[in-house]
């Protein structure tokens, strides 16, 4: 189930169950992305107050995945997107699509 919490209640690791969306519905960060507190402050920017986040025992569900299925589901994005994220931002789209395949795949 998920929690709605307040921008000041983000902690690094809570992780999104919803996409933060701006007042105009677009969506500034993806559901499944893990918040720091650089987020915060790009949030209260666009004017988000509230965020819907998991809670922790299926934020635990979602770490069950075995390192070894990360670094397989990982190696098949590099070879299809024949890309490596460079920056914060694509390491947090890269992470987005990482756990959309490791969700349907396994």
């Amino acid at each position: 189930m998920a929690r709605l919490i307040t921008l000041d209640e983000i902690e690094d690791g809570m992780v999104l169950s919803t996409p933060a969306k701006n007042k105009f519905g677009q969506i500034l960060l993806g559901a499944g992305l893990p918040l720091t507190q650089k987020h915060k402050g790009m949030l209260k920017t666009w004017g988000v107050t509230m965020l819907q986040v998991v809670d922790e025992a299926e934020q635990e569900e979602a770490k069950s995945f075995t390192t070894i299925m990360r670094d397989d589901a990982s190696q098949k994005l590099v070879q299809r997107l024949q890309w490596e994220p460079e920056n914060e931002y694509e390491k947090d789209l890269f992470e987005m699509a990482l756990r959309s395949i490791l969700e349907k795949s396994y």
